[in-house]
């Protein structure tokens, strides 16, 4: 904050306007003003005090006039900012010491720096923010494949999206060797699409059993040898349809649903 004081001004042809219009007299080379009358770009030294460590330091008027807090250092102005911002993440979590809350949360209950941040932020984007705190407050970070350990941990939600990933995988050498086919090209577009913007979409089983379908559909061997079975002991009119049928698990008997 800048401190209440007076200086003696000089008066010149520049600044006698603006300090008449203040109400001082400027019949004289000199005059005693109010440090909040000055012009907020003057160059007079001023006293602030840090609004930090309360230590009283000078500075050009020009350089506090435009702010309401001040610093005398850069680490004072760190120190100030993370204090007001623990105050606001105790607020959030009721009012209770951040050490005690993060330190129950995350090495009592074992939850992941993304669920705290989904307690305390309503989102998991935050938990940056929340293992900075968890370092900053002295509780030791897990590391390795103890986090990795903890993180599957009552985690469906990770263990289905693992599992989508496989899934995609999976198929990942057939889609590139049918990258040319329209259909195969339009459907693995429309899976990825789906599972990037929710890997938890209920739409990806049933895109994936279509995209696999497909592709077995062009799996179909050229040379696959179809004689001397009987096509009417079998009940099937189509014989090159057989295939398709026992590679989809008897789905239909086009190997459709």
């Amino acid at each position: 904050m800048i401190i209440e004081q007076t200086l003696i001004v000089k008066l010149t042809k520049r600044n006698k306007k603006h300090y008449k219009e203040k109400g001082y007299k400027v019949d004289t080379s000199e005059v005693l003003v109010d440090v909040k009358d000055l012009p907020l770009k003057s160059a007079y030294i001023v006293d602030v005090k840090c609004n930090n460590c309360n230590k009283i330091f000078q500075k050009e008027y020009k350089s506090v006039s435009k702010y309401k807090k001040h610093y005398c250092s850069k680490e004072c102005q760190s120190e100030y900012k993370s204090n007001l911002a623990l105050k606001d993440f105790e607020r959030r979590i009721g009012g209770q010491d951040a050490y005690t809350y993060l330190k129950r949360e995350y090495i009592d209950k074992q939850k992941t720096t993304r669920q705290i941040s989904l307690d305390v932020y309503g989102t998991k984007g935050n938990s940056p923010n929340i293992a900075s705190w968890i370092k900053n407050l002295g509780i030791e970070l897990r590391q390795g494949s103890e986090a990795v350990k903890i993180q599957w941990i009552n985690n469906e939600e990770r263990r289905k999206q693992a599992s989508r990933i496989m899934k995609i995988n999976s198929l990942k050498e057939k889609i590139i060797k049918y990258q040319d086919d329209q259909k195969i090209s339009k459907l693995f577009t429309t899976l990825w699409k789906n599972f990037q913007s929710d890997p938890l979409n209920n739409n990806f089983d049933d895109l994936y059993e279509r995209l696999e379908r497909v592709i077995n559909i062009k799996e179909i061997p050229d040379d696959l040898d179809l004689s001397g079975i009987n096509y009417t002991n079998l009940h099937i009119e189509n014989p090159e349809n057989l295939y398709i049928i026992q590679t989809n698990n008897k789905k239909g008997k086009n190997g459709r649903k």
